[in-house]
């Protein structure tokens, strides 16, 4: 890989991740969801995750975003109006819904521009 700005210099691109739980952007502590608390960021000064999105877009030119939701994945419902409220113009959001089966994909499908979607492969 050439990362110097040579001919062969191969792209990437940052993403950030947003785990919500209850609401509110939470800090994964390695998959122990009972560990998980508040996030806290430079960026805002709480832990809505709008407010995180529209930072991670506006402060750091960011315009893909993947939000884990992980209430969705454990069950308790999603959450299509934050979906729809993250899915701005010019942001690429891929979305884990914890999609099992094609019903799942209802909440996902009516949001304008469609997001991408994740499949929990834990339930495979």
């Amino acid at each position: 890989m050439d990362w110097g700005g040579g001919m062969g210099v191969n792209r990437f691109q940052v993403v950030p991740v947003l785990d919500v739980l209850g609401g509110r952007a939470v800090h994964a502590v390695g998959g122990d969801r009972a560990r998980y608390g508040p996030v806290r960021s430079i960026l805002t000064a709480g832990d809505d995750p709008r407010e995180l999105a529209r930072a991670f877009r506006d402060a750091l030119s960011l315009d893909s975003l993947y939000l884990a939701d992980l209430d969705a994945i454990a069950g308790r419902g999603a959450d299509p109006a934050l979906y729809r409220d993250l899915a701005a113009p010019g942001v690429r959001l891929w979305v884990d819904a914890g999609v099992r089966d094609p019903g799942d994909l209802a909440p996902l499908l009516a949001i304008e521009g469609k997001p991408g979607v994740l499949r929990d492969a834990t339930r495979c």
